[in-house]
């Protein structure tokens, strides 16, 4: 995939893109304290068949951050940029985080959402203690490195944004950390598909029960934890039969 910047409302966007432009455009939206780059071969696979785009996310990796630390300004800027881009219509496939500001896009601008693929999201509140979501991260990443340098990658994302932005990672977890958008699920317009870990470190199957429940629709489960997507060199052939 290659990496480029454009300007959108003022506030440079960072991504990668690969495929052909006359394709279906899939938009890969990552999780939180990651960026484009930790999702390059997922994308790269996908994009044997598809214009695939991978944003970094406001105020993660290359790109700028928005004045306020909110799913509805990502969703947003996120529809200005594919908008500068040239995508009027896409497929979203929102990991984590991502899929808060994947379900507020589709709420904002259903027209131009062809189908929402939410992997292991946000949406679903978690009741956790700030030490808790430290000890699933603790988790994730030690049930992760049976893919070391994949897993190298993970944190080297999380370690740099936080370096380079303590203040904004803050402000954007609380803004993921028991966000519930079970009720803009309920109310969406577009076709849904959810994709769960059975292992998922972050977020228990009690919240994939609820998004599906909230969405009227069945999940797929995976064998893996939270970060299969970015770990599972299956994960492209599973991503692939829901497109």
């Amino acid at each position: 995939m290659i990496g480029r910047t454009v300007r959108v409302n003022g506030r440079r966007i960072h991504y990668l893109f690969g495929g052909g432009e006359q394709s279906s455009a899939v938009v890969l939206l990552h999780g939180y304290g990651m960026s484009a780059s930790v999702y390059r071969s997922v994308g790269d696979a996908l994009s044997t068949n598809h214009r695939v785009i991978i944003p970094d996310l406001p105020g993660f990796g290359k790109s700028d951050k928005v004045g306020k630390a909110s799913f509805e300004e990502f969703a947003a800027l996120l529809q200005g940029f594919l908008r500068e881009i040239g995508v009027s219509t896409a497929t979203l496939i929102a990991h984590s985080m991502g899929g808060g500001v994947a379900i507020e896009f589709a709420r904002l601008f259903p027209e131009e959402v062809a189908k929402l693929v939410l992997v292991d999201s946000v949406g679903s509140p978690i009741k956790r203690s700030t030490l808790g979501w430290a000890y699933s991260a603790i988790r994730k990443t030690w049930h992760g490195l049976y893919r070391l340098r994949v897993s190298l990658e993970i944190v080297s994302a999380f370690v740099l944004n936080c370096l380079r932005r303590p203040v904004w990672m803050l402000r954007t977890f609380r803004m993921t950390a028991d966000c519930d958008l079970l009720g803009v699920l309920g109310r969406l317009k577009v076709r849904i598909r959810v994709v769960w870990a059975a292992e998922d470190e972050y977020f228990p199957l009690s919240a994939c029960s609820n998004i599906c429940r909230a969405s009227s629709v069945k999940s797929i489960l995976i064998d893996a934890g939270h970060d299969w997507i970015i770990l599972e060199p299956t994960a492209p052939l599973v991503l692939h039969q829901l497109l």
